[in-house]
């Protein structure tokens, strides 16, 4: 685990097995600990004496009738006068956690390019969750993708569970810091956004479900330097790299072959396994290129972009596409988002 979140800001595809490891082994104890202790705060919000309380009761030698006061001392956030909102919090938690453990589960990795991370980042404007998405939409139910920026990657990771997707974003030194934090009980969970996918069919907007960063913005715990917040909102940012995605003219996805050591969970023995990271690159053949005045640039950058709704026959419904207006730079250069980006929609 240390040595992925150490080599978070300069990963390369063939490390993104590591990362998908380490946050699957950070986040499972919490989504275990959570669920554990949320049983115990429903079974005594209804009265009741279930799995959870029975359990928790057994494994310790105690009485069903104190297991809920002796459970209560290890639960993060216990409010004595407000049991109820300790279960919504536990609940958060183990929505969290669970939205990282299963964002690994199939092993689809994604590492996007500084090109590629530009392109998203520019698309991802609050109009990009106007338009309809749904599952067969996705690049895949659950993924973890890498954005490589100049001032600081980016981690996005997603799943879907019937028709709701959860999202999780940090940068990298907020990811390092999760994955790195030592906090007792559990570590904070990394922040998640989730929203209903849009029917089959339709051009309905996805429907916003929850965002833990507007929810639960004081229940942050542990050494207080995590910066989940000085990332960008992680929906927008998705939902740009779903729509990028699906226009093929603009990202070249190649299948790139990482072969990986891991140890089975039964006997901790060593063996070798092979991943698939989808390596995102730029298409330059998708524009055509603005260079003015005879200035020499080192880079291109989006001046102006925005999304269009295509109608497709064969899918009966519009598609978003998204429209580069003007790029200004020399060909081959690599292409950056500017403060001064100018979008139009």
């Amino acid at each position: 685990m240390r040595r992925s979140a150490m080599a978070l800001s300069r990963l390369t595809p063939p490390q993104m097995p590591l990362l998908m490891d380490a946050l699957a082994e950070k986040a499972c104890p919490g989504m275990k600990f959570a669920a554990f202790h949320e049983g115990m705060y429903r079974e005594h919000l209804e009265g009741t004496v279930g799995r959870a309380t029975s359990m928790f009761a057994q494994d310790r030698g105690i009485s069903v009738e104190s297991a809920f006061e002796q459970a209560r001392r290890t639960a993060v956030a216990d409010n004595p006068q407000d049991p109820a909102l300790t279960a919504k919090v536990l609940g958060w938690m183990r929505e969290s956690y669970s939205a990282v453990v299963f964002a690994t589960t199939s092993r689809h990795a994604y590492f996007a390019t500084e090109e590629t991370s530009a392109l998203v980042l520019a698309g991802a404007q609050q109009t990009v969750v106007e338009h309809s998405v749904t599952v067969a939409d996705l690049p895949s139910p659950d993924g973890v993708a890498y954005l490589h920026r100049p001032d600081g990657p980016l981690v996005v990771l997603w799943s879907t569970f019937e028709n709701i997707t959860s999202v999780a974003l940090a940068t990298a030194a907020g990811a390092r810091a999760y994955l790195l934090d030592e906090t007792e009980p559990v570590s904070p969970p990394l922040p998640v956004a989730s929203f209903q996918l849009s029917a089959d069919g339709t051009d309905a907007a996805p429907v916003p479900v929850f965002d833990g960063m507007v929810a639960m913005p004081d229940l942050q715990w542990g050494n207080g330097e995590y910066d989940h917040y000085a990332a960008p909102r992680p929906v927008p940012v998705f939902l740009s790299l779903v729509h990028m995605l699906r226009q093929q003219r603009l990202i070249d996805a190649e299948p790139v072959n990482a072969r990986t050591a891991t140890r089975t969970p039964e006997g901790g023995r060593r063996r070798s396994r092979t991943d698939t990271i989808t390596y995102l690159r730029y298409n330059s053949r998708s524009h055509t290129d603005g260079v003015g005045g005879g200035r020499r640039y080192t880079h291109r950058w989006v001046v102006r972009g925005h999304w269009r709704r295509q109608w497709y026959p064969s899918l009966l419904r519009h598609v978003p596409i998204w429209i580069i207006d003007y790029i200004a730079g020399p060909d081959g250069a690599p292409i950056v988002v500017r403060d001064k980006v100018t979008m139009v929609g």
